[in-house]
C-alpha cells in the first residue's frame, strides 16, 4: 500500500506542477491586463488635467479649454453659416472653407478668450482677491455652491439665481463679479482718476451723452388700416394733400370724423422725460419719429399696431444737459471701464504665452 502511495505520489508531481504553472501563467496575464487598464484608464482621466498652454506660468488645462469651447461654438458655427452659407453636417468642424477651418478657429478663439481671462485672474490673485486660480478649485467652488442652492431649496430659503448653475454660468458669474471687485480696488490705486479728468470727459461727451431729451407736443392722426382694400391709404393720402395746402390737422381729422371713411382719429400726445421712462412699444415708435421733426412739420406716415399713423410737431422744448453733479458717478464708472479695458490689453500684450503644441491640437469638438 505504501509503495502504491508513493508511487502514484511520484507519478501525480508533474501533472500538479504543469497545473500551477499554467495557472500561474494566466494569473499574470490578468494582473498585467488590468495593470493596463488601470493605466490607459487613469490617462485617459488625467488628460483633462494636462496643460494645455500658460499664461506668465499660470497653467490653462485641457478641462478649462473644453468648457471655454462650448461656450463659443455657437459663435463660430454663426460665422461660417453667415459667410460661406453652410450648415452644420457631421463633418462640419473638420473640413475647410476657403481655406479657414471651424475647428481651428474655435481652437484659437478658446485661446485667445482663456488669455484675455487669465491675465486678469492673475490679477485677482496679485490684488488679494482670491487665493487659488487654477480650475481645480474653481470646480470645487462650483460644487460646493451647487450643494448649498440645493439646500437652500430642500429647507425653503430664499436665494437668488439659478436652482444649480451650470459649469460655464458660474464661471461667468464668478470672473464678473471679481472683475468689479477688482476695477474697485484698482480705481483707488493704478487707475484713479481726479475731478478734472471728470470735468474734461464731461465737457467732450456732453451733445452725445448727457443731453437730455426734447420734449414734445404733437398730433396725432391715425387711420384704420383695412385688409380689404386700399380705403385707408387713400384717405391718408388725401390728409397729406390738404395738409400740404395749408389746412390745419384738427379741420381735416373733424372733416373725416363726420364721415363714413375708416375710423379716423385725432388726438394731442405729450412727450417728454417723465413720459419716455416708460419705455414702452408705442412710445419708442412715437420718439423716434417725434425726433425727426421740427416745430412745424410733419412726418412720413408710419404703420403701428393696426393703424396708418401720422404726426405733426406743434411744439419742440431743448431738453438742456445733466448737470455735471447730477452724472459725475456715471462718469467716474465710464472712464474707469475705458481704463481698464486699456490696462487689460496691455497686458495680455505683455503676457508671456507658451502653447504645448501636441496638447492644444490634440483637443477636438464634442
Amino acid at each position: 500500500m505504501n509503495k502504491a502511495k508513493m508511487y502514484g505520489a511520484k507519478k501525480q508531481a508533474p501533472f500538479r506542477s504543469r497545473k500551477w504553472g499554467i495557472f500561474t501563467a494566466i494569473s499574470v496575464i490578468i494582473i498585467l491586463a488590468v495593470i493596463v487598464l488601470i493605466v490607459s484608464t487613469g490617462n485617459g482621466r488625467n488628460t483633462d488635467w494636462k496643460t494645455l498652454a500658460s499664461v506668465n506660468d499660470e497653467p490653462i488645462t485641457v478641462r478649462e479649454f473644453k468648457m471655454m469651447m462650448e461656450k463659443y461654438r455657437a459663435a463660430i458655427y454663426t460665422y461660417f453659416n453667415q459667410k460661406y452659407g453652410v450648415n452644420h453636417s457631421e463633418h462640419f468642424w473638420y473640413e475647410s472653407f476657403q481655406g479657414e477651418k471651424p475647428e481651428e478657429l474655435l481652437r484659437q478663439k478658446t485661446l485667445e478668450e482663456l488669455i484675455f481671462i487669465k491675465v486678469q485672474q492673475i490679477l485677482f490673485k496679485e490684488e488679494g482677491l482670491v487665493r487659488d486660480i487654477g480650475y481645480k478649485s474653481f470646480l470645487k467652488d462650483f460644487k460646493e455652491e451647487n450643494i448649498r442652492r440645493k439646500k437652500s431649496i430642500d429647507e425653503k430659503k430664499i436665494f437668488f439665481g439659478p436652482e444649480q448653475y451650470s459649469e460655464n454660468q458660474y464661471y461667468d458669474y464668478l470672473f464678473s463679479n471679481q472683475v468689479i471687485k477688482l476695477k474697485e480696488k484698482l480705481s483707488r490705486e493704478k487707475l484713479e482718476t481726479d475731478d478734472g479728468e471728470l470735468k474734461q470727459y464731461y465737457s467732450a461727451n456732453k451733445d452725445q451723452k448727457y443731453r437730455k431729451i426734447d420734449s414734445f407736443k404733437l398730433e396725432k392722426i391715425t387711420v384704420k388700416a383695412d385688409p380689404e382694400g386700399n380705403t385707408a391709404q387713400s384717405v391718408m393720402e388725401d390728409i397729406l394733400k390738404k395738409l400740404n395746402d395749408g389746412e390745419a390737422l384738427s379741420r381735416v381729422a373733424a372733416k373725416y370724423s363726420k364721415e363714413e371713411t375708416p375710423e379716423v382719429s385725432l388726438e394731442e400726445v405729450i412727450l417728454n422725460e417723465a413720459v419716455f421712462s416708460q419705455n414702452t412699444r408705442e412710445l419708442v415708435t412715437l420718439k423716434s419719429a417725434a425726433e425727426k421733426l421740427e416745430e412745424g412739420q410733419t412726418g412720413n406716415v408710419f404703420t403701428d399696431d393696426g393703424f396708418l399713423t401720422l404726426i405733426h410737431c406743434v411744439e419742440r422744448k431743448d431738453g438742456g444737459y445733466y448737470l455735471f453733479d447730477d452724472v459725475k458717478g456715471m462718469i467716474g464708472k465710464e472712464i474707469l471701464d475705458e481704463k481698464y479695458n486699456k490696462y487689460i490689453e496691455h497686458l495680455v500684450g505683455m503676457a508671456k504665452v507658451k502653447i504645448v503644441e501636441d496638447v492644444f491640437h490634440a483637443v477636438h469638438v464634442r
